[in-house]
């Protein structure tokens, strides 16, 4: 909408935010041009590669390399763009509420996302579920939006998959695994019997 990021979220927010995008390296002329959701993006990101945590080494990343070099078939269940329509939708307050969660509580940050691969890894579901109920208590309608309504459009898609009889791997964010909402309670719900495989990754 054309206003200022220190226009839009209170000064002390600001201050602090200012520190944290200076302190993880980011360009401080194209902080006043973010939207407070996109604000929070790159600092998580900036704080996440600082812990060690780089994208370049997700799994996703190994995964799509490891197809493309095995002429596999690539398809996508969604636009690039829709992750982050999520976040641009949400109501201006919760934000800044978000906003505020990353400048204000960077360790916590830090250690869910080490908790959230930790979990994955060691394949235990409640931790993983605590963090969405926390962030879907916090958070409402972005995190609704982001996990429960995206897994509900990933759905015929994917039921296509399970109709057809070729084997099909898709690669979905840890969040949308737990939860009364999740891709395998979804499928449940259409009658497929989920289970998880007890395979070292």
């Amino acid at each position: 909408n054309g206003r200022c990021l220190s226009r839009v979220i209170p000064a002390p927010l600001f201050a602090d935010t200012r520190r944290l995008w200076s302190a993880v390296g980011l360009a401080e002329p194209e902080l006043e041009r973010a939207r407070p959701w996109f604000a929070a993006l790159r600092l998580m990101f900036g704080l996440l590669t600082q812990h060690g945590f780089t994208i370049d080494r997700g799994v996703d990343k190994h995964l799509w390399h490891r197809a493309v070099s095995d002429a596999r078939s690539i398809a996508h269940l969604e636009p690039m763009s829709a992750s982050l329509d999520g976040f641009a939708s949400a109501p201006i307050d919760e934000q800044v509420r978000f906003l505020a969660m990353i400048v204000q509580q960077t360790e916590m940050v830090a250690s869910d996302f080490a908790l959230t691969i930790r979990s994955w890894r060691e394949r235990r579901c409640e931790p993983l579920a605590a963090i969405l109920d926390h962030r879907l208590h916090a958070f409402p309608m972005m995190f609704t939006r982001i996990v429960r309504e995206r897994n509900e459009q990933w759905m015929p898609r994917l039921l296509e998959f399970a109709r057809d009889g070729i084997p099909t791997l898709a690669v979905l964010g840890a969040l949308h695994f737990v939860g009364s909402y999740s891709v395998p309670a979804l499928f449940h719900s259409y009658g497929y019997d989920v289970s998880q495989i007890d395979r070292a990754v």
